[in-house]
């Protein structure tokens, strides 16, 4: 085993077949354990996290989420998509008055987040083949 971190198309092809294996997996953690085993059996390091699996399956269209969403007791604010680090659409309404605007939520079109409060945040993605 070498001690280095994988390259990304090394990652893609083991994110891939892994994916080939298993069209879905439940959670991006049993993706992840599935992709290091995929590496250690190529001889290569499992020096990856979840994060840099969701970036490049992102990135390279390997496959798309189904995003659950826990409420948290603080409101956030995201100026990029928690998930890919997308540019956010923003969903605005106008009250009935028509005094001021709120913001309704936010959408990303690249991963497919979409929240309907600042309160909401992903907690779990199962994966599916693209």
């Amino acid at each position: 085993m070498t001690g280095r971190a994988p390259y990304g198309w090394e990652l893609e092809k083991a994110i891939s077949d892994c994916l080939d294996d298993n069209d879905r997996y439940e959670s991006l953690s049993a993706l992840h354990a599935a992709v290091e085993k995929k590496l250690v059996e190529r001889g290569l390091s499992k020096g990856t996290t979840p994060e840099r699996i969701r970036r490049i399956g992102i990135q390279k269209g390997l496959f798309v989420f189904d995003i659950k969403y826990s409420r948290t007791g603080k409101l956030r604010t995201y100026e990029t998509c928690p998930v890919c680090d997308g540019k956010l659409s923003v969903t605005y309404n106008r009250t009935i008055d028509d005094s001021s605007v709120i913001v309704m939520g936010a959408r990303c079109p690249r991963c497919g987040y979409s929240a309907t409060s600042g309160f909401m945040r992903p907690s779990r993605y199962v994966v599916r083949a693209a």
